[in-house]
């Protein structure tokens, strides 16, 4: 009985860590895309094309497309 109990608590403690884990990427990658969002905007505001945008921030032509589109 005290093996279970043991091994339960070790089990709630990993899905804890994990879901702590998967949280804290989840928070890094949001803010990558808002740092991309942010610098895709103010490059192409300062007149610097889609490709030299997307080859100095290491995205994709495609994803410096989409983030254009959806400045308002």
């Amino acid at each position: 009985m005290y093996d279970y109990i043991g091994l339960k608590e070790f089990d709630e403690i990993h899905a804890l860590d994990t879901a702590m884990n998967k949280g804290f990427i989840k928070g890094v990658e949001q803010g990558i895309e808002q740092k991309n969002r942010i610098a895709t905007i103010k490059m192409a505001d300062k007149g610097f094309d889609v490709d030299t945008i997307a080859q100095v921030l290491d995205i994709s032509i495609d994803e410096v497309k989409r983030i254009l589109e959806l400045k308002v």
